[in-house]
């Protein structure tokens, strides 16, 4: 490889799993990602759980598509991803929602 800066690692760390769709318009787009760690145990010190050994790694995100206003081109980004990290003393649960408009106040 050239040299600079890359996204990807030269080794495999995981597997990934690309689901695609058929837009409205006819297009290929992405739909879900999945994604499981692997090279595991290891070490780790997490806030509020100290050491622990960390034995998975799995994400999975959703797609949607959306516009936001005065922009007539939309473009892919998550709806929602789950983060879920296994370790000696239990799993941990990340979730994230995203919308394009702002959530109702309370």
């Amino acid at each position: 490889m050239p040299p600079g800066r890359y996204l990807f690692p030269k080794q495999p760390c995981g597997a990934e799993q690309f689901s695609l769709t058929v837009t409205a318009a006819n297009k290929l787009t992405f739909q879900h990602y999945t994604f499981d760690s692997a090279g595991f145990p290891a070490t780790a010190k997490l806030r509020y759980l100290g050491n622990v050994r960390i034995s998975a790694f799995h994400a999975d995100v959703d797609f949607q598509e959306a516009s936001l206003p005065g922009d007539t081109a939309p473009y892919l980004w998550p709806k929602q991803s789950v983060i879920l990290v296994t370790t000696h003393k239990g799993k941990i649960a990340i979730t994230n929602q995203y919308s394009a408009h702002p959530p109702a106040r309370r």
